[in-house]
């Protein structure tokens, strides 16, 4: 996949490289050594301090200064980094008054996606399809509404590697459901499915104070609940 995505990438032209596993980040260096491609790395350019996440947003500091960012996960920092590294150098210079106002005001539907549910709970959408982004919402989810228990409503399509997801991502104190959806190729082999509709009526009449529900995995799963208007 790397040799393949490297194809892209042309002599002269600078290569904006974002955070990456160090066996990753060996091979890209390693292919691109002789091809005359400047490699600029984001974890050479930034160093993020202070990381606090709140049900808000992200708080982190760099070059001495406080920014907010309206996303959630220590993934979303980077990836911001790695955007803010690309503009200075397509625009030769940085404005930190328009980067506070950009990451301040920033949003990603579908990615940690918090919202509030009609009996005062919360509703998270993910649209995590891999273990490691599943292993990446869990620790975010960890971290942002600490010492709950988590519900999961999880729906993927057949060539996704469902076990591997849900160990990096359920717990034994919590609780999984897996509606049916729409799709031709959902996998619903060696998991009971349920009724998208009747799940959301069972979580409006629970007691959410310790419970965080998490609707997550295909982009058809939230299609479906926005089209039946569960979403709050």
């Amino acid at each position: 996949i790397i040799g393949v995505k490297l194809g892209i990438t042309r002599r002269g032209i600078p290569l904006i490289l974002g955070k990456q596993k160090k066996r990753q980040k060996n091979l890209i260096f390693e292919q691109l050594h002789h091809c005359g491609v400047q490699i600029f790395d984001v974890e050479k350019h930034f160093s993020i301090f202070g990381l606090t996440m709140t049900e808000k947003g992200i708080f982190f500091e760099y070059c001495s200064h406080v920014f907010f960012l309206r996303l959630h996960g220590e993934a979303a920092v980077w990836n911001a980094l790695t955007a803010l590294l690309t503009a200075e150098h397509l625009l030769k210079k940085c404005d930190p008054v328009g980067v506070e106002m950009v990451f301040g005001n920033m949003s990603l539907p579908g990615h940690f996606e918090i919202r509030s549910l009609p009996n005062g709970g919360k509703l998270i959408l993910d649209v995590l399809h891999t273990p490691e982004s599943a292993r990446n919402f869990r620790q975010t989810l960890e971290q942002v509404f600490p010492n709950r228990s988590y519900v999961f409503i999880a729906a993927f399509l057949q060539d996704k590697n469902v076990p591997a997801i849900l160990k990096q991502l359920v717990r034994p104190r919590d609780s999984i459901f897996f509606p049916k959806i729409s799709h031709p190729r959902f996998a619903s082999n060696h998991y009971k499915t349920g009724d998208l509709s009747k799940i959301f009526q069972e979580i409006a009449q629970s007691d959410c104070q310790q419970k965080i529900f998490c609707l997550i995995g295909s982009h058809y799963l939230l299609g479906e609940a926005k089209k039946l208007n569960l979403l709050p």
